[in-house]
Parts: C-alpha cells; sequence; structure tokens
C-alpha cells in the first residue's frame, strides 16, 4: 500500500543580504543613533501607558530609522513582512532589543493580526507603519484601529523630525538621520473604538487617526515656531 510523503516544514527566508548583514547593519544602526540628539514632545503625558505595554504604536511609512532607534526602552513588537527584505529586518530589530511580528497586510495579513493581539495579550506594544506596506503616503490602514478596538488600549502616534537628513527618492521619502542629527518626536494618543465589531466606527476612527497625524506632521514639518518645548534625551 502507498503512502503519501509526510508534510514538509516550509524552508525558512533566508535574509537579504546574507547572514552577516543583520550582525553588521545593528552594529553600524547602534553607532548611528547613539549620536543623535533626541527631543520628546508631550511624551510624558502617554509614557505611563507605554511602559507598561498597553497601546499600539503608530508612524509613518520613511520614518523608521527615527522610531527604530527612540524607543528600545519600550516593550515594542516591530512588525516585519515575511520576505527576504522582512527577515533581514527582524533580525536587525531583534539585535536591537525588539520583538517582532512577522506578516504584513499584503502577505499573511491574518497571521500578523492574530500575533499583533498576541503581543498586547502579553504586555508588549505592536508598532506599524500604518500607510504601508506601498501607501498611500499618509493614508493609515485599518490595522492599528483595529488592533485598538479589538484590545481596548489607546493608538499612540509618533510624527518624526530629523535634521540634518538624508531623504531618499522612495514612495514613503525614506529619511536617514545623519551622525549628531537632532532627531525630534510628537507623540499624540487616540482612545479605541468602544466596540471592535462596529465597523463604522472603526473606520472613523482611522479616519481620524490619518488627519491627526497629516495635520501634526504639516505643523511640525512647516511651522517650528509652533513646536512645543521638549528636553534633550537618550534614544
Amino acid at each position: 500500500m502507498s503512502t503519501s510523503p509526510p508534510d514538509l516544514a516550509p524552508e525558512p527566508v533566508q535574509p537579504s543580504g546574507g547572514p552577516w548583514a543583520a550582525p553588521v547593519i545593528a552594529l553600524l544602526f547602534r553607532m548611528l543613533s547613539w549620536t543623535w540628539r533626541v527631543h520628546r514632545h508631550d511624551y510624558g503625558r502617554y509614557e505611563p501607558e507605554l511602559r507598561t505595554g498597553k497601546g499600539v504604536l503608530a508612524f509613518w511609512h520613511g520614518e523608521q530609522l527615527a522610531f527604530i532607534g527612540c524607543h528600545r526602552h519600550l516593550p515594542v513588537a516591530g512588525m516585519a513582512s515575511v520576505s527576504k527584505d522582512g527577515e533581514l529586518l527582524a533580525r536587525v530589530i531583534t539585535r536591537l532589543g525588539y520583538s517582532t511580528v512577522r506578516g504584513s497586510s499584503s502577505r499573511r495579513g491574518k497571521e500578523a493580526y492574530r500575533g499583533a493581539l498576541e503581543a498586547i495579550a502579553s504586555g508588549r506594544i505592536p508598532a506599524l507603519a500604518v500607510d504601508g506596506p506601498r501607501g498611500p503616503r499618509h493614508q493609515p490602514q485599518i490595522g492599528a484601529s483595529a488592533l485598538a478596538a479589538s484590545s481596548q488600549v489607546g493608538v499612540c502616534w509618533v510624527i518624526s523630525r530629523s535634521r540634518p537628513c538624508l531623504r531618499l527618492r522612495s514612495w514613503d521619502r525614506f529619511e536617514i538621520p545623519l551622525p549628531f542629527a537632532r532627531v525630534d518626536l510628537f507623540y499624540g494618543w487616540q482612545e479605541p473604538a468602544p466596540d471592535s465589531e462596529d465597523r463604522s466606527r472603526v473606520e472613523q476612527e482611522r479616519r481620524r487617526l490619518g488627519e491627526a497625524m497629516r495635520e501634526a506632521w504639516q505643523r511640525v514639518r512647516g511651522e517650528p515656531a509652533a513646536l512645543s518645548p521638549s528636553e534633550p534625551t537618550r534614544p
């Protein structure tokens, strides 16, 4: 009698750049981010919630480096796609002290969502570039608002401004803060929709999140005189 072959486990994804890319990138990034002069605005209002892992962190695509470099003191679980580039990112941020949730809205989205819910339940904060993975730029997807509603935690959004920085010509205008740059981080908070089953209310919160983040981004980038006072801190 013939038997069917045993199921084979999927081969692990190999990172872009080979096995040595992650440790080298992580080391160089640590050295770079240590030179930054970091200023946090309105952070103290939300720090108690964040330090206990109660929240979802939201930021724009293109501002990942400033975010990764400045939140190693929090129990953050970073989102990384299941791809060669995602595997490289996961290995780098793990070396920087973060945990990871694998998947994205375009690939293994359900697994990523469940992993993010589990992270919240275990006292970790899922961090999402909310206008991803491919845009449109500064238009958040539903993920952060849905996670907040399902877990009844707030969304803490973060806008960054780095000067001087190198800005790439990618769709997200990816920013690389240069050595000894001043990195300003601006925080805001949005309460979750009261019922995760109320799709229209969750969608309303998604739109409100986008409006708040875009308004803050425009004010921060276009009106320096409106910046709130801050004290320099270490990443």
